[in-house]
């Protein structure tokens, strides 16, 4: 749909040349090992389909926060809600192994674990914007390419990326988008080439939000190992932060939030 320059982006990405001509996308380097894959017969290994979520009563979950959010006060005076979107990053932050979710703070966890981004933008409207934040950090598009809800093309993500953002900035509510974690496989579903998929959406993500006047939070960055994959101790399975790792992500979210609120 859209096409960027990814030169000057990926230029920043530990692990990345400075450009283009000296190393190919991780768009490219993604399809080439698709490609590999096809011909070398492995491909077919990628066809097991990935199982369902269960014990949901819709497609996107949508009862998962009904009555959180009706019990949710109205925003108070002065008040800037921020509310954090997306899938298990999210959704485990301050739910799971000790984390913490930003004591003291009026911010409101809206993650499910699992979704991909056309799950998260059927349910924006209830999770989001009728929540009346001043601003909401989207953390999400790890499971499209994982194929979680059907194949997907980076183009579908890149799109309903941009609906999220063009509903939150026509509600008046200030978009942040967070880059991608540093994955590089599945547990779940191997034959997928996670990393060069995932630093190309972050590539994306990061101009898109130049452009659009968005906030940007890097935690690949604060996360990432000199191998593209989280430093010791910071994930749990390759996928998922870890304790610490929310611990590092804390201060990286809260700057982001504070620029773009120009609180502090």
């Amino acid at each position: 749909m859209r096409k960027f320059v990814l030169v000057c982006v990926l230029a920043g990405l530990p692990g990345l040349a400075a450009s283009s001509q000296q190393q190919p996308s991780p768009r490219q380097q993604g399809d080439a090992l698709r490609a590999r894959d096809v011909a070398s017969g492995e491909d077919a290994v990628c066809e097991a389909p990935v199982a369902p979520k269960k014990n949901l009563t819709t497609w996107a979950d949508l009862t998962r926060y009904a009555e959180d959010n009706a019990a949710l006060p109205p925003v108070a005076k002065g008040e800037k809600r921020v509310v954090f979107y997306g899938s298990s990053s999210v959704d485990h932050w301050g739910r799971k192994d000790d984390s913490v979710f930003f004591p003291g703070e009026p911010y409101v966890n809206r993650g499910i674990s699992g979704e991909t981004t056309a799950q998260m933008l059927l349910r924006f409207e209830q999770d989001v914007v009728e929540l009346k934040p001043a601003a909401v950090v989207f953390l999400g598009g790890t499971n499209d390419p994982a194929g979680n809800s059907g194949p997907m093309s980076l183009d579908v993500t890149e799109t309903n990326i941009a609906a999220m953002t063009a509903i939150a900035q026509a509600n008046g509510i200030k978009m942040i988008l967070a880059s991608q974690l540093p994955v590089t496989q599945f547990p779940w579903n191997k034959c997928v080439h996670a990393g060069p998929i995932l630093l190309a959406l972050s590539a994306w993500e990061k101009v898109f939000a130049a452009e659009k006047h968005l906030g940007y939070v890097d935690f690949y960055g604060a996360l990432v190992s000199e191998d593209g994959n989280f430093k010791p101790g910071l994930s749990v399975d390759g996928v998922h932060p870890t304790k610490r790792a929310y611990e590092l992500m804390t201060p990286v979210a809260e700057d982001v939030i504070h620029k773009v609120l120009k609180t502090r």
